[in-house]
């Protein structure tokens, strides 16, 4: 596909000489742009590969000793990075990196976040999912990119699954907790009984790919429809993008999603790396980190 080959020339341009890529061509590289560009080379084809290793030796880089990525070298805490990171190592598949993505791994299972309890809200106590830093609340794209790259780990390299079938079971309690009045997801604040605060597409789109192995919850139905309807109202390349994966990753008609998106790519107008990286991940038929299979 043309538009493939236009990404992926795009980004090798782009990248920087220590092998990351800023959020915009010529600025400093930091983990999320160059976590979902390394994912989109990786499934574009062998000529990207030395491109995309130059990014995982970046990548790996930014790893600390207790397994967690922070965004950048010159930032402080921001655990959110390591789910980004780790599916990067997953979707790469590089043998040297497995050791790392291990690491992430553990460090994604042990990272929590209180949930408060509001009385008007319904919002739960009892259960812990993830923030963008230490000791912050949970969120719903923090905790939607974790359950991802928790369910792209092989369980088989586990001795025991509790831990991570119960970390999965509460990150997904939490994101049902924070669904919207409208049928779909904002980053996590729904409002209370006095107002409600309406749906964005992304934080909708990752909802609905974090919980898409319950297909016939009512839930899902509900959320696909208002994500539909935020793609004619509110598109963006990065919606685009990810509404796409939503799509493959559901099962649900994927050609007006992509058509719209290479239409946004076609104007070159405004694109951020992160979301060429993200376009080329959504443009492949096979995206294995973000299929999950059904529950049993």
């Amino acid at each position: 596909m043309a538009s493939s080959v236009r990404l992926a020339n795009d980004l090798t341009l782009a990248q920087n000489p220590d092998g990351g890529w800023g959020y915009l061509p010529g600025k400093h590289s930091r983990v999320e742009p160059t976590a979902w560009i390394i994912l989109g080379l990786s499934v574009h084809g062998d000529a990207s590969l030395k491109v995309r290793d130059r990014g995982l030796d970046w990548l790996t880089k930014m790893q600390q000793a207790d397994g967690s990525f922070r965004s950048a070298p010159d930032t402080g805490n921001s655990l959110w990075m390591t789910a980004p990171a780790l599916l990067a190592l997953q979707g790469s598949g590089r043998t040297q990196d497995a050791s790392a993505a291990t690491a992430a791994f553990h460090s994604v299972l042990k990272q929590k976040a209180q949930t408060p309890r509001l009385k008007m809200t319904g919002m739960r106590s009892d259960v812990e999912a993830w923030g963008w830093t230490t000791d912050a609340f949970s969120w719903i794209e923090p905790t939607c990119l974790s359950l991802m790259a928790l369910h792209s780990y092989p369980r088989e390299k586990l001795q025991s699954t509790s831990e991570l079938d119960l970390r999965i079971k509460e990150g997904e309690i939490i994101v049902r907790a924070r669904r919207c009045n409208d049928g779909g997801w904002n980053y996590g604040n729904f409002g209370n009984r006095d107002y409600a605060l309406g749906a964005f597409p992304v934080p909708t789109a990752l909802a609905l790919i974090a919980l898409q192995r319950d297909t016939g919850d009512p839930q899902i139905k509900q959320g696909w429809e208002r994500l539909e309807q935020m793609r004619k109202t509110e598109p963006s390349m990065l919606s685009l993008g990810w509404g796409t994966i939503a799509a493959k990753a559901l099962k649900r008609p994927s050609d007006p999603w992509e058509n719209q998106l290479l239409a946004h790519i076609d104007k070159r107008v405004g694109a951020t790396n992160l979301d060429r990286g993200l376009a080329l991940l959504a443009l492949n038929d096979q995206l294995p980190v973000f299929t999950f299979a059904p529950r049993l």
